[in-house]
Parts: structure tokens; C-alpha cells; sequence
């Protein structure tokens, strides 16, 4: 049967398709203002088209449906997204997420909450494979994925109704106004799901809304985005609890939490005589109040941030000569407080981070011939309040590109980038309540090339690249003296994509892989855990002229050592295939669908961690079900 569905997925990875209006896509112009004329090998975008046909449940399973990006999950809440080959346990903290340009990762080890992005109200997700802290700052290391909702052109309502296995349900109601001055958009939102597992129940409760005014020389524009999460926190599970009470048991029957989380903020653009001046100011809180019962551990954490980010962008055409200059400043201040009660120990802290940073970037395009170069400095400031310690550390961030752009051969280029990551609050805060001041920022340094064809709706892009990471920030397994600690690391890798898209049939695959190895130390030369070498996705789908469209979507992972498996000597986690079909129907303001996922039903691990003394798993859901249906006036 494995076999069957490995010949399945093959099918469909010679073509790539799914892309519209590739040949001026706008990458980042909502951030950063950075234009690419044409697709490159490092940049993809995902379109609303693509969206609105693959139609994904939530923001993290939209996410699982882009090449090179990886998507695990601890359970329904806690997803970590890993980008460029770090591994599912700290990968996430090796990317950048923004929203609509604005930063959302947190200064801690948490990942990005994506319940709080309502998947009904993404336009579009620009993601930048491979390092650029220059654009990004710091953790752009892997990666950086913007998420950009909609904007309103026209007057209208939405409104959706989805229902599914494991007492899953998803409502949205959107509203929206338009004319030549004003856009307006209002959306509602509520997810509710059991979850495969015991005590995986998920409950979001969103609402958001942006409002946008237009004039000749300027633009002004207010958001605002709220949601309330009650969760369980199933936990891992060993071997013999799965044999005897099945994969969808939790041995934490009443561990779980609710968070609560506030963004909002205000930005302009003033358009000069010569260039463009843009500002973002923005205001962000997050409460999270969770109890691990099983362990009498009970926590709540605050952290709020606010935020600043002026930048100026230069527009030069000229015959066969353009170029865009990008200046601007970043500057976040973050508030961290947690307070934690045990059976043991109480323990408070309070903790201000500053970040501040400075950029440019100039790319030049002189009859075909791309010059790209960029420099960032970057400042953090830490202070350990209720330690009464002080620590600054200071960063640079480089990159230059070369390239070769034709309107038959495709383009060509090569990259340098030197990018880097400052240490978490809570990686610099240790678990017994003591400062780690032997931890050290990480830094890469990656050189890549690659190469880009498009004609006719048909395209193809391959690239490799080679990375040396020094102190990259790992999880100590014998948390002695501390629980992290730096190593040396060293990557390649290489990606792949293939493909068409026509009138009504769309097809894409793409094949990443990369081979990331300690490089000091007694595990010198092992692989790192968590990581699958070999990752392709594949994605088919025909829309008939009677309205009826027919979608497939396959992923492969290869197998990968365990967490804590440093030394790779444990059995590895088996590698596995996760097949979803959908069928849509399409006919004037309506559209119904129905979807089941993981076809095959395939049992397998999202997280595992082993050591010599304990072993613990965290199963993914097996075959379910959804339908809904959507409405627009």
C-alpha cells in the first residue's frame, strides 16, 4: 500500500502549477517595498486563486501546502513552522512571520499563534526561502513568510460554514465596503474542534478589521485584530500507553490554557517627488494562563510589544536601467512577565527587550544584468528586571546577489547571505530560574545559486545552497550546566519545482531536500533530530465547465531521528504520506465542498522525543472528514 501511494504522489511532481500574474509579483511591497520582476527560485507567492482553491481549514494547513516549508504540530494549538532545514524542535525560531509586513514572532520560544490569522481573510502569503536578516532582522536565518489579508475593492458580504470529524466546526462572517477613497473590512470568526486526541480541543473566537484611506499623495491606514483561545495540552504518550488504550489517548486528561491576544497599530504612506515614505506603528498584547495538572504546574505569561518601523523606497526606470533603494529603521520594545507556581517552587520574572535596526538594500536591473546588495545593523538590549542585570549584544547582517534575467532562457543567479538570531527570553532564562550568560547569538553565513524559466504557463525553477551556522542555539539533552547550549552546524541543500497552470487544469510539485549536520563536539557529523532530508508536495486540480472542481493534495516526509537523538543512535521515525482530496461546486453566489483528509490513513508522528530513559510521541490525526459551504453577495 505504501508503495501505491508513493506511486500516487510521483505522479504529479514532473509539472508545478497553480501561479498567476508571475511575471510582476510584488514580494513584500506591504513590509518592505521589496519588487522582483520576475518569480525567483527563493521567493514564492500564494496566491488567492491558489487559496481559494485549495480551500484549507486553517492558516497552518495552508502553510503545509508550500514547498520547503514545514509544518508540525505538538497538537491543535501549539504548530511551530520550520523554514530552511532547522528541525521541527526550534525551527520556528529560525524564520520571521509578519502580518501584513508587521512583525507577530515573539521574543520567546513560543511559536505564532496561527489561530489568531483567520484563513478566510489571507489575500495572499509571500514567503522569502533562505536567509535574509538584512530585510527580515533577527531569526531570519531560514526564512521570513508574510501573511497579507485582504483589502476590499468593491462592497460585498461573506459568509462560511464548515463542519467535519472530531466535532469540528468553522464559521466566518466577513463584511466589506469600497469606493475610490475608503476601503473597509470587518471579520468574525469562530473554530471550534474536539481534536483527533483526548483533551486536543481547540476553541477560537477572532475578530478583526482594517480600514483604509486613499488620496493622490498619501494613504492612511488603521487595523485591529483580537482573539480568545481555550485549549487542552494532550501530551505525549509512550509506546505502551498507545498499544493499550490507542494512538488518540493522553495520559494529561486536564493540563491546558487560554490565551488572549490584541494587535493593532497605524501606518501611512506619503508618496515625493522621488520616492515613497512609509511608517508603521504598531501595539500588540498577549495573555496566556495554562496548568499542566499531571505535574502541578500552573503559569501565566504576559508579554506586550510596541513598535516602529519608517522606511523609504526609490523607484529609477529608464529605458533598459531600474532600480529600487530601500531605506528604514525597526524598532520593537518588548514587555516579558511570567508568573509560575509548582509543587515545588514559585518563581516570577520580568524581563524588557529592545531591538533596534537599521538597513538598506539597493537592487539594480542594467538590460538584464541584477545587482543586489544590502546591509543591516541591529541592536538588542535585555533587561533582567527582577535580576537587576543588564546585557546588550550587536549584530550585522550583509548579502549581495548576481544575476541574469532573459525573456526565453529564464534567469540565472548566485546569492551571499550573512544572517543571524538573537537567544529567546526563555532560552536566555533557564527552566530552574537561573540567567544562561554563557549563550551566544547565532549566526550563517549561506551561499546559494539558482535558476528560473517561465513561458506560456509553463515554468521551472532549481536552486542549491550550501549554509555554515556558528553557535546555532540548541536544546541541551542532558541539561548540564544548561539547559541550551551553541553548536556549530553545517547545510545543504537543494529545491525543485515544476510546472503548469492553465485555463482549467492546475498542477504543481516540488521536491526540497537538505542534510543538516552537528559540526563539533562528540556528535560531530550526526545528523540533527527532527529533520526530514527529503520533503515533496504535490498539488492537482481541474475545474470543469460546469462549475465542479476536483483537487489533490500529497506531502512526503522522509524519516528523521527523534528528539534529544543527537548521537542517532535510536531507531528512526518512519517516514510517511499524507494524501487530502477535495470536490467544490460552483454556481452563481454559492459554493459547497467537501474535503477528506489524510485519504491513505496514515499513522504517524508530527514530534517523538527518546532519551535512555524515556520515550514520549505525539501521534497526527488519521483519516477525517469536512464540508461547508460559502456564500458572497
Amino acid at each position: 500500500m505504501k508503495s501505491l501511494k508513493i506511486v500516487f504522489l510521483l505522479l504529479f511532481v514532473c509539472t508545478y502549477a497553480f501561479a498567476d500574474e508571475l511575471k510582476e509579483i510584488v514580494i513584500f511591497e506591504d513590509s518592505l517595498g521589496v519588487t522582483e520582476n520576475k518569480a525567483a527560485s527563493n521567493v514564492e507567492v500564494v496566491s488567492k486563486e491558489k487559496i481559494k482553491n485549495l480551500n484549507p481549514s486553517t492558516t497552518a494547513d495552508l502553510l503545509k501546502m508550500i514547498s520547503g516549508v514545514s509544518v508540525k504540530g505538538y497538537d491543535t494549538k501549539h504548530i511551530n513552522v520550520d523554514m530552511g532545514g532547522y528541525g521541527a524542535e526550534k525551527g520556528g525560531l529560525n524564520s520571521v512571520v509578519l502580518l501584513n509586513g508587521r512583525r507577530i514572532s515573539n521574543p520567546d520560544m513560543s511559536g505564532v499563534d496561527w489561530s489568531f490569522i483567520t484563513v478566510d481573510n489571507v489575500d495572499r502569503v509571500e514567503v522569502f526561502h533562505g536567509g535574509n536578516s538584512v530585510l527580515f532582522g533577527d531569526r531570519a536565518t531560514g526564512g521570513a513568510i508574510n501573511i497579507v489579508t485582504k483589502k476590499p475593492t468593491k462592497s460585498g458580504v461573506t459568509l462560511k460554514t464548515e463542519g467535519g470529524s472530531y466535532g469540528t466546526y468553522h464559521g466566518n462572517l466577513a463584511g466589506q465596503y469600497a469606493n475610490d477613497n475608503i476601503a473597509f473590512l470587518i471579520n468574525l470568526d469562530k473554530y471550534r474542534t474536539d481534536g483527533y486526541r483526548d483533551n486536543s480541543e481547540l476553541e477560537t473566537k477572532s475578530i478583526s478589521g482594517d480600514f483604509t484611506f486613499y488620496q493622490d499623495k498619501y494613504e492612511l491606514n488603521a487595523y485591529a485584530n483580537y482573539s480568545d483561545s481555550e485549549y487542552g495540552l494532550p501530551g505525549g504518550v509512550t509506546e505502551a500507553q498507545m498499544s493499550a488504550n490507542g494512538r488518540d489517548y493522553s495520559a494529561t486528561p486536564r493540563d491546558g490554557g487560554d490565551d488572549k491576544e490584541y494587535l493593532y497599530g497605524v501606518g501611512g504612506k506619503l508618496f515625493l517627488p522621488l520616492g515613497e515614505l512609509n511608517v508603521k506603528a504598531d501595539f500588540r498584547k498577549r495573555e496566556r494562563d495554562y496548568t499542566y495538572y499531571t505535574s502541578y504546574y500552573h503559569a501565566v505569561d504576559k508579554l506586550s510589544s510596541k513598535s516602529i518601523n519608517p522606511f523609504y523606497t526609490l523607484n529609477i526606470n529608464h529605458k533598459g536601467y531600474s532600480n529600487r533603494l530601500v531605506l528604514g529603521l525597526d524598532y520593537i520594545k518588548y514587555d516579558v512577565e511570567s508568573d509560575s507556581e509548582s509543587a515545588y517552587s514559585n518563581d516570577s520574572f520580568e524581563l524588557d527587550r529592545s531591538m533596534t535596526g537599521l538597513y538598506i538594500s539597493d537592487r539594480a536591473n542594467i538590460d538584464g544584468i541584477i545587482v543586489e546588495a544590502g546591509y543591516r545593523s541591529q541592536k538588542l538590549k535585555d533587561d533582567y528586571n527582577s535580576d537587576s542585570l543588564t546585557k546588550d549584544e550587536t549584530e550585522n547582517a550583509y548579502n549581495a546577489l548576481l544575476g541574469y534575467e532573459t525573456d526565453k532562457l529564464g534567469s540565472f543567479y548566485v546569492r551571499f547571505d550573512k544572517s543571524f538570531r538573537f537567544p529567546t527570553t526563555d532560552e536566555l532564562r533557564e527552566y530552574y530560574g537561573g540567567l544562561n550568560t554563557d549563550i551566544e547569538p547565532q549566526t550563517a553565513k549561506t551561499y546559494a545559486i539558482g535558476y528560473d524559466y517561465d513561458y506560456k504557463g509553463y515554468y521551472a525553477g532549481a536552486s542549491v545552497y550550501k549554509q555554515k551556522t556558528n553557535n546555532e542555539i540548541f536544546t541541551n539533552p542532558n541539561f548540564y550546566p544548561f539547559s541550551n547550549e551553541n553548536i556549530d552546524t553545517k547545510r545543504k541543500g537543494a529545491g525543485l519545482k515544476v510546472g503548469y497552470a492553465g485555463k482549467n487544469l492546475n498542477v504543481e510539485g516540488a521536491y526540497s531536500y537538505v542534510d543538516a549536520d552537528i559540526n563539533e563536539g562528540a556528535s560531530e557529523g550526526n545528523d540533527i533530530p527532527l529533520l526530514s532530508k527529503d520533503q515533496l508536495k504535490a498539488t492537482v486540480g481541474y475545474k470543469t465547465p460546469v462549475g465542479v472542481g476536483v483537487y489533490y493534495f500529497g506531502s512526503y516526509y522522509s524519516s528523521t531521528y527523534a528528539g534529544n537523538d543527537y548521537t542517532n543512535t535510536k531507531e528512526k521515525l518512519d517516514a510517511y504520506i499524507v494524501s487530502d482530496v477535495k470536490v467544490d461546486y460552483e454556481y452563481k453566489n454559492f459554493r459547497v465542498y467537501f474535503k477528506i483528509n489524510n485519504v491513505f490513513n496514515e499513522q504517524y508522528y508530527d514530534y517523538a522525543y527518546r532519551t535512555a530513559y524515556s520515550e514520549s510521541y505525539y501521534p497526527a490525526a488519521e483519516r477525517n472528514f469536512a464540508a461547508g459551504l460559502t456564500f458572497r453577495y
